[in-house]
């Protein structure tokens, strides 16, 4: 192993933030979709992936910064991110960040008051 490859391997990440959604924001959503943008200092290398949390739950893993989520619930959600090396470590985890979904219902639905026929 050459001494620049093992002073790679050492070099730590510095941040990982969630960048979209941004913290207590709010969306509204229909279709339930959420665009997770992460940032990652250095950038991710290979072999290592980023694991996605919502609400504590395992929801998207993969090498890449960038995740839709589908048919979120509506309601307020907490995202959390780690970057987990190839033996399944933790090397980094992110501030969590909290979104709040709007989605139509209709048990929301403005009433309507239905013209007789």
């Amino acid at each position: 192993v050459r001494e620049s490859d093992q002073q790679a391997d050492e070099i730590d990440y510095t941040a990982l933030r969630i960048t979209q959604p941004v913290h207590d924001s709010t969306m509204r959503e229909n279709t339930g979709n959420v665009l997770v943008s992460l940032q990652v200092e250095p950038g991710l290398r290979i072999g290592h992936e980023v694991a996605l949390y919502l609400d504590d739950v395992a929801v998207a893993r993969g090498p890449v910064s960038r995740f839709v989520l589908e048919n979120t619930d509506r309601g307020s959600h907490r995202l959390r991110a780690e970057v987990i090396d190839a033996a399944g470590s933790v090397l980094i985890t992110s501030e969590p960040t909290v979104f709040h979904l709007l989605r139509y219902s209709r048990l929301t639905a403005p009433n309507r008051r239905q013209t007789p026929e």
